[in-house]
């Protein structure tokens, strides 16, 4: 009777093992899902618009006066911050303000303006122009614009440049003229992830729906629903 009874419970024991290891697989899965996911949309970045120096560089021009110096480049990326660039005293002796200003190519308006001192321009580790944030999806060609309008002839500075064409995207431009090369630059994104471009995305949306919970909540049925189907793979006895 008793060899009878261990019998008869072997397998029941062993199905009650098999839907654990089942249910162990299923929360691994999910564990690993979501982990993708989160990684997605709250860490992954998308790349800036990079223009390194090769070969021989330059300095576009000097930068004084009505001279002005110029890069256009296609935004790619959301939430386009900054420009980095490249700058260097002309003679030695660089004083004043310089200007920064982006224009929008396509409509020619000015998006931003800003004035910072040459000292600060002139760091060893290129400048950083800030920018009010682009929305995640105004992906459009622009045009930055270097000006130092109060400063005299030899009193100006030069920006970095490649000596042959190396940027698809842009042309680089003295005083409105296309010249050979391009300006040594970086954009600068503040942190364009998903979920950045969602938030900028919404914030135009109406108030429902530009609310930080829409999107979340939207998540939230999304995984409880994508929950369900593994758990049901998983658990299944067929």
């Amino acid at each position: 009777m008793s060899a009878y009874r261990v019998g008869f419970h072997r397998p029941a024991q062993n199905l009650r093992s098999a839907a654990t290891g089942r249910r162990g697989w299923a929360v691994l899965a999910m564990a690993i899902v979501l982990g993708g996911q989160a990684w997605a949309v709250f860490v992954a970045e998308i790349g800036a618009q990079v223009s390194r120096p090769a070969g021989e560089t330059t300095l576009a021009g000097e930068v004084a006066g009505e001279r002005t110096v110029s890069q256009t480049f296609r935004v790619t990326e959301a939430g386009l911050a900054g420009i980095t660039v490249h700058a260097r005293s002309w003679s030695g002796a660089a004083t004043g303000l310089v200007t920064f200003e982006l224009v929008d190519e396509t409509s020619g308006a000015s998006y931003a303006r800003t004035s910072r001192p040459v000292d600060a321009v002139l760091a060893s580790g290129g400048f950083t122009v800030p920018l009010p944030r682009l929305g995640a999806f105004a992906r459009r060609r622009y045009r930055l614009v270097v000006a130092m309008p109060v400063a005299p002839p030899g009193a100006g500075i030069g920006l970095v440049a490649n000596r042959e064409s190396r940027y698809a995207d842009g042309a680089l431009f003295v005083n409105g003229r296309e010249q050979w090369g391009d300006l040594v630059f970086r954009t600068v994104a503040a942190r364009p992830t998903v979920a950045s471009n969602v938030d900028d995305f919404l914030r135009r949306r109406q108030p429902l729906v530009a609310s930080v919970w829409f999107p979340a909540v939207l998540l939230l049925v999304y995984d409880l629903a994508l929950a369900v189907l593994v758990r049901r793979l998983f658990t299944s006895e067929g």
